[in-house]
C-alpha cells in the first residue's frame, strides 16, 4: 500500500483512495489556483523531487486532498507551480 505525499513519504497517492475515484477526476487547470508549494529543498535542485501542491482552490473552492492527489500527479503543472513558488 503506498502512502501519501502530504504525510511527508515519497509517493503522492492517498492509502484511501481508490485509483478507480482518482482516474475519474477530471480537473480543470485552468481554473486551479496554487497556495502553496511543500516540500521544496533548494539542495535537491533542480528535480525538486519531493516538492508537492499543498494547497489549491479550484474554481474559487479549496481542492480536496483527493483532488490535490491529481493536480500532483500532473508533473508539467507541479514543475511551473514549483517554478512560481521559489521566483
Amino acid at each position: 500500500m503506498e502512502n501519501c505525499k502530504c504525510y511527508g513519504c515519497t509517493t503522492m497517492r492517498h492509502p484511501c483512495v481508490n485509483d478507480n475515484d482518482r482516474k475519474s477526476m477530471i480537473i480543470d487547470f485552468n481554473k486551479v489556483k496554487v497556495l502553496n508549494v511543500d516540500g521544496i529543498d533548494m539542495q535537491d535542485y533542480p528535480k525538486f523531487c519531493d516538492a508537492y501542491i499543498a494547497e489549491a482552490l479550484i474554481d474559487g473552492v479549496e481542492a480536496s486532498d483527493e483532488e490535490l492527489d491529481v493536480i500532483n500527479e500532473n508533473y508539467s503543472f507541479l514543475e511551473e507551480a514549483i517554478c512560481n513558488h521559489i521566483n
